[in-house]
């Protein structure tokens, strides 16, 4: 298990206009991960901060319609990773993201 945190980072297109994603994925124990979307202000959130932790979602920048769940989903599904771990570590990330999508509680904070 590697031992820096992987970071990946993606451009989705979204509303018309490009976004970067960045999921930091510590693999440590305890295992977190921080998501970072940078955007161009208009009808999106133009800057989401969040952190998975603990089975939770913490949002500390961004407001209600900043979902992460919604928002790595949807990167995962239409985004293009321009950089990340190659090969077996990109999977094991890969699949632990995708189980990030589905985790019951979001805190804003």
């Amino acid at each position: 298990m590697p031992e820096k945190p992987l970071i990946c980072r993606f451009s989705v297109k979204l509303g018309g206009e490009f976004h970067t994603v960045t999921a930091s994925i510590h693999l440590d124990v305890p295992t977190f991960v921080r998501f970072e979307m940078n955007a161009p202000s208009g009808n999106s959130p133009s800057m989401v901060v969040a952190m998975w932790s603990d089975g939770q979602w913490n949002v500390f920048e961004g407001d209600r319609s900043a979902d992460p769940r919604h928002l790595l989903a949807i990167t995962l599904a239409f985004g293009t990773m321009t950089f990340g771990p190659p090969g077996s570590d990109w999977l094991l990330v890969r699949d632990l993201l995708i189980n990030l999508t589905q985790s019951a509680v979001v805190h804003y904070r």
